[in-house]
């Protein structure tokens, strides 16, 4: 069930500080969850089991990256006896529950309201709610299920890799699949953060998806079992990023943020337009403390020093809608729209003269990129699947990526960082088998095995080689270049020539690489 975006006449129309109540601005955004049906909403499934999860093992608590967890390091046996916890069992079953919908339209809602009304007081004992103050602002909320969400992600990851590592691999790639289903949900929230959230549990669900079937590929092959592979090809077409549950064209643009920074606007501005010194700063500082409590101080001094220097409220609201229009103008563009290529107002805005959106909004340019990298690891995700189960069918590689279609996936998708589009092309993801498909070299027609450069976050890389046992699945990646795959990252942020690696999965080969190096136990 999609929620439908929820616009005021205020948020059109120019003019003065709305004198409206207090509460104006956040009924506007909790507006959005009165029609839920109670039995349609999975924060009341959720939220309550996370609030007894029992806390998780060193290993997972403090782990920088989860994708590096795995089954033969030190501290496996820790993690197994947590996943084995009645409670977590609770939350993975919870999972299945909430996500059994096949369509996003008859999916279940994450609607838990912000603020403590309408929230039972067993969940805000448990700490399982938003706290917005008093009086209550939405650009300083706590989101305190936040930390829960996250340890539930890890739980299943790791019930994914138990389930794999046990002979279960199908098993485990639903899992993921439901977490990456539960990650849609959130992305329907209105709050800038928590789509953030969603966004990112589809990306690492995903990428974990690959892992699971990369690393079952290297080893005992338990997908090719005839009971896990006839099913595969169904659960490769569940993952459509335009269709069923994920349908990324009916995604809203988080509207929840417009109406914090219209909130702190109409408290720290007088009717008249003024600003108020008597909550300007004090209100600027919650916001910019949020969290931080000892930073209070330092804050409210910073704040009171730049009042006299701030604009007006007739020029903050009017930059304020110019900004928030302009993000959700583009929504809905196709990333290959010229307009896509300008840059966005946010950019050009005073933010010496506009402090205050500068600390009451996000920014949501980053949505759009991050979107489609997202996008590109479901699809990344679908086709490496197809071909893996097409390579278990038939004893080899597909000689070219369409022969997957349509026994293994129902249509291919075109890449969606790939910007040729000339004519109504839809180019898609670029495929090869190294050595096999590679460029003819000498007298002997030798072929070559495919050398790659890895680059990682922090500014690591490495080299690796692969042969004719695995394949290569890529997209240009944000930069939108075609460079065969020679050096490759995985990031949404523009990279100069190099590809985004799909498969061999990079989580996969930076975890192996870690472990040639000593540096994993």
């Amino acid at each position: 069930m999609a929620i439908a975006t929820v616009l005021t006449a205020a948020s059109l129309v120019g003019g003065p500080v709305s004198t409206a109540r207090a509460d104006e601005f956040l009924d506007r955004v909790n507006n959005q969850f009165a029609s839920v049906p109670q039995a349609k909403r999975s924060d009341l499934v959720i939220l309550p089991l996370l609030a007894k999860l029992d806390p998780a093992p060193r290993a997972v608590h403090e782990a920088d990256d989860i994708l590096l967890i795995a089954p033969d390091q030190a501290a496996w046996p820790d993690v197994v006896k947590w996943l084995d916890g009645e409670n977590q069992k609770a939350v993975v079953d919870a999972l299945f529950k909430v996500t059994e919908a096949a369509d996003f339209k008859d999916s279940m809602v994450f609607a838990q309201p912000y603020g403590a009304d309408g929230v039972s007081p067993e969940l805000i004992q448990a700490g399982m709610y938003t706290e917005l103050g008093d009086p209550p602002l939405l650009a300083a909320m706590n989101i305190q299920y936040l930390p829960a969400i996250k340890t539930m992600e890890r739980l299943a990851q790791l019930e994914a890799v138990r389930r794999a590592h046990g002979g279960d691999v199908l098993g485990g790639l639903e899992v993921l699949a439901r977490l990456s289903f539960f990650g849609r949900q959130l992305v329907e929230r209105p709050m800038f953060r928590e789509t953030l959230i969603g966004y990112t549990m589809m990306w690492r669900a995903m990428e974990r998806m690959r892992d699971i079937a990369y690393s079952d590929y290297r080893g005992s092959k338990g997908l090719q079992a005839a009971a896990q592979l006839s099913k595969l090809p169904d659960l490769v077409n569940r993952l459509e990023e335009d269709r069923g549950v994920f349908a990324f064209d009916r995604i809203p643009f988080p509207t929840g943020n417009q109406a914090a920074a219209e909130q702190v606007v109409s408290r720290v501005m007088t009717p008249s337009g003024t600003v108020n010194k008597e909550t300007f700063a004090t209100t600027l500082a919650r916001i910019r403390s949020s969290g931080r409590p000892l930073r209070l101080f330092g804050e409210a001094g910073r704040w009171d020093s730049v009042a006299s220097v701030h604009r007006d409220a007739y020029a903050t609201n009017e930059e304020l809608r110019k900004v928030f229009g302009d993000w959700q103008s583009r929504w809905r563009l196709d990333p290959f729209d010229p307009r896509m290529l300008q840059p966005f107002y946010w950019e050009n805005l005073d933010r010496s003269a506009y402090p205050i959106l500068g600390a009451a909004a996000p920014v949501m340019s980053d949505l759009f990129p991050f979107r489609q990298y997202v996008r590109t690891q479901i699809s990344g995700t679908r086709h490496s699947l197809a071909v893996l189960a097409f390579y278990y069918k038939n004893r080899g590689w597909p000689p070219v990526l369409s022969s997957v279609r349509p026994d293994f996936i129902k249509a291919l998708t075109a890449d969606p960082f790939n910007p040729n589009r000339a004519r109504g092309q839809q180019p898609p993801l670029a495929y090869f088998v190294p050595v096999r498909d590679s460029a003819a070299a000498g007298p002997r027609d030798e072929r070559r095995p495919h050398e790659m450069v890895v680059f990682v976050p922090g500014g690591v890389n490495f080299r690796i080689t692969l042969r004719e046992d695995t394949f290569v699945l890529y997209s240009t990646g944000p930069d939108g270049g075609m460079n065969r795959a020679e050096r490759i990252q995985d990031t949404w942020q523009v990279v100069k020539d190099s590809d985004l690696l799909l498969w061999p999965p990079i989580s996969s080969l930076w975890r192996q690489h870690l472990r040639d190096a000593g540096t994993l136990k």
